[in-house]
């Protein structure tokens, strides 16, 4: 992480959260809603990640946490909570 980055980060929760040594996917959906926006947003899987195709949040586990970058950088957001929803599949 460089000082530039902007995550969210969950609480660690192995019962939740495995760690996966070769993989950052869960077979789930990873919803996040701001503390003033109406609507929620979809983060995307790193494990999908194409460069080529433009995404906004994206998320990853490790170390039995869930943690999602905002991308590209809002600075807005530093200090603003946040919801995260997990639906899985």
């Amino acid at each position: 992480m460089g000082v530039d980055d902007i995550y969210l980060k969950t609480p660690p929760r192995a019962d939740l959260f495995p760690w996966l040594p070769n993989s950052t996917y869960l077979n789930a959906q990873v919803f996040m809603k701001f503390d003033t926006a109406s609507n929620w947003v979809e983060a995307k899987s790193r494990e999908f990640y194409i460069p080529s195709i433009p995404v906004q949040y994206m998320y990853w586990i490790y170390l039995n946490s869930l943690y999602v970058e905002i991308l590209p950088l809002n600075y807005q957001l530093i200090g603003r909570k946040a919801t995260i929803k997990v639906k899985f599949l």
